[in-house]
């Protein structure tokens, strides 16, 4: 009988599908190449071996960094088929970042890209002994390092080929020691509040993951997923290396981010995920070309845009659409919607979801208008996925319903804990943790929320986000941050104001939309500070702001605002990997603006 394992299941398919299915599309040379699942079983069996051969013995940890690609997920299910276990890093970590969880973890091998993650990782080996190799998947620029600690890839997988012709049935024998209550992988959280913490997923409860979320959205052996974010990042992994094994639908690797929106054209993928960031650009690019537009089609869009919103208006109210609408928003869909759709690649488009941060109701209004229902994910690393928008139920502003499968309460402090399969076993080397997150068999997220009469989820925000103003209020920046951050023009707002009498906020401004109003206007500028600073700037983003107060209660409206003279950096410990605000180092780093942005800052 197989065991049930996520290697195990990973072969059954393998022996299903053969040749007969695409398993992998990568893009190379400006042609997708497919590989099917056979190959992928064949890659995978080979580098597992390769890595026995270096003396990988079960239970180890290696590391892997890089961007999405298949040598990335041939090292997760190899590292996992040899007994070992997966640690994913940030391909976007500076060397100190990539040290920290090489020594945290005590990983015995790092598989890195390129020559960037090896330069990485190359500036801390000394450091570390039980670091005994690097494997590169891309050995370009590589070729004159003569130092035995870094190694191909490709060797590591033609090392794997002469154990296996020395000892066909070793593989086998290998995979049979691995249970399902071992460790597998490993997932960092982002370090939004701390230092990133490890936590431990098993083999039994990987297949927890992905359960809930495809008995509530099914996905199916035909589906099509374009894999962009970081594959180290809980919900990424879940859609393009756990869901596509069980299920056996087919994974598109992007080139890298910044062809994300010409490659979900190419694809057109039938499901999507893509954190609020991805989404804002998608609308925002609308909103430029519709600018550039002839007028037939800017006069079209003009038309049907409050055609889609009235539509989205009536499905809110759970009010029946009136025949004589739906006949108004076919035409509408003809005309534009259609092409819209068609433009950024979502015709095709059956589930599009979005996670890691809360999504402004704006963005969603704007998305449901053209056609694409665009179902929020609210989860963690240690439980994966909790709720989501669910069959045809569908509530803006929420997080959708709870998931099968999962026991929840909200506390009278009004937090969401919850008890799942899919809970991870606990932090690595750190009981104290675990036992404070999870000690009683409850998972304590640290999120505010409530429950309405339909049953679906409001997140208010994190407990240390939200603040209380001079006048007792509670207030959660989350959802004022979101509703401004939906406009072409701001790419970033942190709201501010605890203990006092209004709200200010610090907003980063689109560099690219702000800087081609400003050619439009005429208005010159030289960088990304200067443009900041101009008076015209600061009016525009006013205009912005007064339209966001409009939708705000009284005591959550904007009355202050600066610009910031840069834009915030993961490299300056500003944002994480996933592109979150770090709240305590803006705080820290920008302390002198915000203690005096309600004497100094701009008046909106």
């Amino acid at each position: 009988m197989t065991k049930d394992t996520f290697p195990h299941k990973f072969f059954e398919q393998v022996k299903k599908y053969g040749d007969r299915r695409v398993a992998l599309r990568e893009k190379e040379f400006g042609i997708w190449q497919e590989i099917t699942w056979k190959e992928y079983g064949e890659h995978v069996r080979n580098f597992a071996l390769g890595l026995v051969s270096l003396g990988l013995e079960k239970g180890d940890n290696v590391c892997v960094i890089g961007e999405n690609c298949k040598e990335w997920v041939y090292a997760d299910i190899g590292i996992q088929a040899a007994g070992g276990v997966t640690v994913g890093i940030y391909s976007v970590d500076y060397a100190e970042g990539v040290r920290y969880i090489v020594d945290n973890c005590q990983a015995k091998f790092i598989v890195a890209e390129d020559q960037e993650q090896t330069d990485k990782v190359l500036e801390f080996r000394d450091r570390h002994p039980h670091l005994l190799k690097c494997i590169v998947m891309d050995m370009k620029g590589l070729r004159n390092y003569n130092d035995p600690f870094i190694i191909d890839f490709y060797d590591v997988v033609e090392m794997g080929k002469e154990l296996d012709r020395k000892d066909p049935s070793f593989f086998d024998k290998r995979m049979d020691e691995i249970d399902p209550d071992d460790v597998n992988m490993m997932l960092y959280t982002s370090g939004t509040t701390g230092k990133p913490k490890g936590a431990m997923y098993t083999h039994s409860t990987i297949k927890h993951l992905l359960a809930g979320l495809t008995q509530a959205n099914p996905v199916y052996e035909s589906d099509t997923v374009l894999s962009f974010l970081p594959l180290n990042h809980a919900i990424e992994r879940l859609m393009s290396v756990i869901i596509p094994v069980y299920i056996g639908c087919t994974v598109n690797f992007a080139e890298d981010t910044s062809t994300v929106e010409q490659n979900i054209r190419e694809i057109s993928p039938t499901f999507f995920l893509a954190v609020p960031r991805i989404y804002e650009r998608l609308s925002s690019a609308i909103q430029i070309k519709m600018q550039d537009a002839t007028w037939a089609k800017r006069l079209c869009y003009k038309i049907a845009m409050p055609i889609g919103y009235r539509i989205c208006a009536f499905d809110q109210k759970g009010e029946k659409i009136p025949f004589y609408w739906r006949v108004l928003n076919f035409l509408a869909y003809l005309l534009c919607f259609r092409a819209l759709q068609d433009h950024m690649g979502f015709l095709r488009t059956r589930l599009m979801y979005t996670g890691g941060a809360a999504v402004a109701p704006e963005m969603n209004r704007f998305f449901y208008a053209i056609g694409v229902k665009l179902r929020e994910l609210y989860g963690m690393t240690e439980i994966g996925i909790a709720t989501t928008h669910q069959g045809r139920g569908f509530k803006i502003g929420t997080a959708g319903k709870v998931l099968p499968g999962i026991e929840y309460r909200i506390t009278e402090e009004g937090e969401f804990i919850c008890k799942t399969p899919a809970m991870f076993k606990g932090y690595y080397k750190n009981p104290k943790a675990t036992e404070e997150t999870r000690g009683d068999g409850w998972m304590r997220t640290n999120d505010l929320v409530y429950m309405d009469d339909e049953g679906y989820l409001h997140v208010l925000g994190r407990r240390q986000d939200i603040f209380i103003s001079s006048d007792g209020k509670m207030i959660a920046p989350d959802e004022i941050e979101n509703k401004l951050k939906f406009s072409p023009l701001i790419m970033e707002a942190i709201v501010v104001g605890e203990g006092k009498e209004y709200l200010a906020a610090l907003v980063q401004i689109d560099y690219p939309y702000v800087g081609k109003w400003a050619m439009n206007q005429k208005i010159p500028y030289t960088t990304f500070k200067n443009l900041s600073a101009r008076p015209e700037v600061y009016e525009l983003i006013a205009e912005e702001i007064r339209k966001v107060n409009k939708t705000l209660a009284h005591d959550r409206q904007i009355k202050k605002f600066t610009l910031l003279s840069k834009e915030l950096d993961h490299d300056e410990d500003e944002m994480t990997a996933t592109q979150k605000v770090r709240r305590a180092a803006i705080r820290e780093m920008y302390r002198d603006i915000i203690e005096n942005i309600h004497e100094a800052g701009h008046d909106v």
